[in-house]
């Protein structure tokens, strides 16, 4: 009798934990129950469900799990033996008014290998969507990419933790605009970039704010905006990436590749380009087919953690116009601040000569400390307006200040700057139309404080050299190949 009434309250334990266990299609089914009757939130309850086939989100529904990431929707990894390929959620194309909060979704890569960096294999997909939040949810075990954003526009991404990702943390794709990524944690991605607002058949972003997450071992670019635009497509315009802390990239820390109306400013960059090679700079600013307008990078500060690769602090090329100031670089493998006239290897109408050129590059009040190469180096190709200003630039293994272009430039500042103990020259300057050293403060330890080279006429006045007394071998001012320069400076030994 006891056997049989403990069965008999075993059968009604399991046929009433079967009934009230929520099954994927019953979160369909709430969801589509929901958005027909309007919108409002389906609540999942706190416990682990798997899922088969891709949940689908409708327009003004708010799918919301238990407090403290206690829902967990976990794909499940085979499917008659084949890896799954559904994402966890997706929004319908065309969604508006949608939200996802408070859940971990688990992609289950470990069981799901051949998917890893598939694009099918995504975890969140948001394809057309308006008037998005997606915010404190936890994605592990992401096969693809965690969170997909596409043609996506009014949204917030914000306080979401991203662990061991297959593809990209979070990636938005063609025109995104109006879009918030704030205060997000990315830790592993295999493949890819932390966060990545990518152009795409013709379309760019416009007015994204990426502020204040942290990203981890990315396996490409930290944080990215761009990759090349195609000739004469728009480019990215009115981006901000402010306040990240991005650690030990693969490349890049922060990258703008064809953003117009950009700023980089108050990031922490540690670690970057642990191979080296184009793109694996500390920050990485490009024009590519295209020239790039008015970008500011600004209260950053960049230090060098790898032993490995020869990335440079801060890289520049194809800008018309862009603001370097205030930040800090430092133990760079390559250069500090490298602003560079590129190959791009082919010739298009901004770059008729396949040069990736620059013009009205301000640096000012940057710290330069200890690159393996020079402190600020410039390369240009016929560069117009450039100035150089009020910089510390300290012990550097080969010249603190080096402007040496590949055709004559001019209209070139170099002023109140502080030049201490690097290993080559204080200041360089080669092929120049015109030029004014002045009021800057040079101290060099057995080699020239300035050397000009090249220059038609211009002024070196005003400044102070401290040049070691090494017997009378070395001149504190060397001027080759020039024509009318005027010197007037105060000249010391120690």
């Amino acid at each position: 009798m006891v056997v049989k009434w403990l069965v008999s309250l075993f059968l009604v334990f399991v046929v009433v934990f079967i009934l009230i266990l929520p099954k994927e299609y019953d979160i369909q089914a709430s969801i589509d129950q929901k958005h027909r009757e309007g919108g409002g939130a389906v609540e999942l309850p706190p416990r682990t469900i798997y899922l088969e086939d891709t949940i689908v989100l409708r327009s003004g529904v708010h799918l919301k799990g238990a407090e403290n990431g206690q829902t967990i929707l976990k794909i499940k990894a085979k499917i008659h033996g084949e890896p799954n390929r559904a994402k966890l959620l997706e929004a319908e194309e065309g969604a508006v008014d949608v939200k996802v909060s408070n859940i971990t979704f688990d992609g289950d890569k470990q069981n799901r290998e051949s998917l890893i960096d598939d694009p099918s294999a995504h975890t969140i997909s948001f394809p057309f969507v308006k008037n998005f939040e997606i915010y404190n949810t936890t994605i592990i075990n992401s096969a693809g990419a965690s969170i997909v954003l596409y043609n996506a526009e009014d949204g917030l991404v914000e306080n979401n933790t991203i662990i061991d990702s297959g593809s990209n943390g979070i990636l938005g794709l063609q025109a995104m605009k109006n879009i918030v990524v704030k205060g997000n944690t990315v830790k592993q991605v295999d493949y890819q970039n932390g966060i990545y607002f990518s152009y795409q058949e013709g379309k760019s972003s416009e007015n994204i704010i990426i502020e204040g997450n942290t990203v981890e071992n990315a396996g490409d670019f930290g944080i990215e905006v761009g990759h090349n635009v195609k000739e004469g497509d728009t480019p990215h315009r009115q981006i901000v990436i402010a306040r990240n802390t991005v650690l030990h990239s693969q490349n890049a820390g922060i990258a703008f590749r064809t953003v117009s109306q950009g700023r980089i400013e108050h990031n922490t960059i540690e670690g970057y380009g642990k191979t080296g090679g184009y793109g694996g700079d500390g920050i990485f600013v490009e024009g590519g087919f295209n020239k790039a307008y008015d970008v500011s990078v600004t209260d950053n500060f960049v230090k060098q953690t790898y032993e490995s690769g020869n990335a440079n602090g801060i890289y520049i090329t194809g800008i018309d116009g862009a603001l370097i100031e205030r930040n800090t670089v430092l133990n760079s493998n390559g250069k500090g601040i490298f602003v560079q006239a590129s190959n791009l290897g082919e010739a298009t109408a901004d770059f008729k000569d396949g040069l990736r050129e620059y013009e009205r590059i301000t640096i000012r009040k940057n710290e330069i400390f200890e690159s393996k190469n020079e402190g600020i180096h410039l390369q240009g190709a016929g560069s117009e307006n450039n100035e150089i200003v009020d910089n510390h630039v300290k012990r550097n293994r080969s010249t603190g200040i080096f402007v040496a272009n590949i055709y004559r430039s001019s209209g070139l500042e170099i002023e109140d700057n502080t030049v201490t103990d690097n290993e080559a020259n204080g200041i360089e300057v080669y092929n120049q139309d015109d030029l004014r050293l002045d009021e800057n403060t040079v101290e060099s330890g057995g080699k020239a404080a300035i050397k000009v080279v090249s220059t038609r006429y211009g002024q070196i006045t005003n400044n102070t050299l401290r040049i070691a007394d090494v017997d009378g071998a070395y001149e504190p001012i060397i001027i080759e190949s020039s024509e009318d320069i005027e010197t007037q400076n105060n000249i010391e030994s120690y």
